[in-house]
C-alpha cells in the first residue's frame, strides 16, 4: 500500500513538474498581466512591486521566481487575497502540492 502511494506521488510529481515548468515560462516570458494578477492578489504590499504608472517592474526569470516563491508559501498568503478566482486557487494549491511532493522526495532520498 505504501509503495502504491509513493508511486502515485511520484507520477504526480513528474507530470506536474512539466506543468509547473510551462507555467513558469508563461510568467517569465509571457505577458506581464499574469504577473500583475499574481502580485495584486497575493502580495502584502502590491504597490511595492509597481512603478509610478501602475506597471509591474518584474520581468524575465525573476517573475518565474516570484511564481515559485508564491506557490511554495501559498497556504500562508492565501488569506491576503480578497478577490481571487477559482482557477488561480486550484493552480496554486496544485503547485504547492507539487512543492510538498518534491520536498518529500528530497528528504526521503537524503535519509537513505
Amino acid at each position: 500500500m505504501n509503495e502504491v502511494i509513493s508511486r502515485c506521488l511520484g507520477l504526480f510529481g513528474m507530470v506536474w513538474m512539466i506543468v509547473f515548468f510551462i507555467c513558469s515560462l508563461r510568467y517569465s516570458f509571457g505577458d506581464r498581466k499574469h504577473v500583475q494578477t499574481l502580485v495584486r492578489k497575493l502580495a502584502r504590499n502590491p504597490n511595492w512591486y509597481l512603478e509610478d504608472k501602475g506597471i509591474i517592474m518584474i520581468s524575465g526569470i525573476s517573475a518565474g521566481g516570484l511564481l515559485a516563491i508564491y506557490s511554495f508559501i501559498y497556504p500562508f498568503v492565501v488569506r491576503r487575497s480578497v478577490k481571487r478566482g477559482y482557477k488561480l486557487d486550484i493552480m496554486m494549491w496544485l503547485h504547492w502540492l507539487w512543492w510538498m511532493v518534491f520536498s518529500y522526495a528530497v528528504i526521503v532520498e537524503l535519509m537513505k
